[in-house]
């Protein structure tokens, strides 16, 4: 019984660490493509003006 309650605390540790995983790549994807959609947009502004 206690090696069950062990095996379920790991898998809920791991399962934590997956998730802080999986929330820092999508917080990284947001970043990069915010920052090239706006880098775009800041060059074809600037040939608007040109």
């Amino acid at each position: 019984m206690e090696h069950l309650v062990l095996h379920f605390l790991t898998l809920d540790k791991n399962k934590k660490k997956f998730m802080i995983f999986q929330l820092q790549n999508y917080l990284q994807i947001f970043a990069i493509l915010t920052y090239f959609v706006t880098h775009s947009n800041y060059k074809r502004l600037k040939k608007s003006y040109d």
